[in-house]
């Protein structure tokens, strides 16, 4: 994959052959950038994009989204991964402006048209238990049968952790 890869809201995962951004550095791996600003990067610059857990931190998701758009490339791929409404500890840590998501899905009727038209969406809910990880492989196929009809009679009953969008860039 040629061209620029980006790893936003890094925290200490560091991905290799990537430029590595957050708002706290760790170390000098990682380049000092507020989000809630527009990225230090050219248009048309960048081929992949990994996003994980970052979103719910942002004072507005639809501009960083539409930033995403002006850095990247025609066909540019974009992981992005967030927390889902569902799920008890997203709502546990004091700079979160957002406690989870759904808002792709049942969102703003205006916002979902516009995105729609940047990005070629492929969603993937994400139920995740650590103690009990058999579930995963049986629950994840289910509820993505029908995210409407889980959002709407399951979420609460088996919680899932996170939607994983992949996104494709339109242009």
């Amino acid at each position: 994959m040629e061209g620029i890869k980006l790893n936003l809201g890094c925290g200490h995962k560091i991905l290799n052959n990537f430029d590595n951004l957050d708002l706290f550095p760790f170390n000098n791996q990682v380049i000092k950038h507020d989000l809630n600003k527009k990225l230090p990067y050219q248009d048309n610059s960048v081929s992949y994009i990994f996003c994980e857990h970052t979103l719910s931190y942002l004072d507005n998701p639809a501009d960083f989204l539409h930033d995403l758009h002006r850095v990247c490339k025609k066909n540019a791929k974009i992981d992005l991964i967030v927390n889902h409404f569902s799920l008890a500890f997203s709502y546990a840590e004091l700079r979160k402006k957002r406690s989870g998501f759904s808002y792709f899905m049942l969102g703003n009727y205006n916002w979902n048209r516009e995105f729609y038209k940047m990005f070629k969406v492929k969603k993937h809910l994400n139920f995740t238990r650590v103690n009990f990880q058999f579930l995963n492989y049986l629950l994840n196929p289910i509820i993505n049968l029908s995210p409407m009809f889980y959002e709407r009679f399951l979420c609460y009953l088996l919680p899932c952790s996170e939607i994983h969008f992949k996104l494709r860039v339109l242009k």
